[in-house]
């Protein structure tokens, strides 16, 4: 899949963040739970820019809207699904932490 330098940025702040929490990001262990809120305060961007990349990665099939948040957000929570090119990027050298 060909994602903007963008959207791969946000692909990769999802990766590291279930990383971070339980270890992988997998499809055993995924905890990349993130919402419109999160990414517009982690790349200091508005709220329509974070939707945009959202409904971009969305239409994409790269992330999964969850319908709910494990956060109790007002916000829905989305997750990656496409694990496995972002794990590749960094086995490649192509990304690091």
């Amino acid at each position: 899949m060909k994602y903007t330098d963008k959207e791969l940025t946000v692909l990769k702040y999802m990766y590291d963040e279930s990383v971070s929490i339980c270890g992988a990001c997998d499809e055993h262990e995924n905890m990349s739970y993130t919402n419109a809120q999160d990414i517009s305060e982690h790349f200091g961007i508005s709220m329509q820019a974070a939707g945009g990349l959202i409904s971009s990665l969305d239409a994409k099939v790269a992330i999964t809207d969850t319908m709910d948040s494990a956060r109790r957000s007002h916000l829905n929570d989305y997750v990656i699904n496409d694990y496995e090119y972002i794990a590749a990027m960094y086995a490649k050298g192509e990304l690091t932490l």
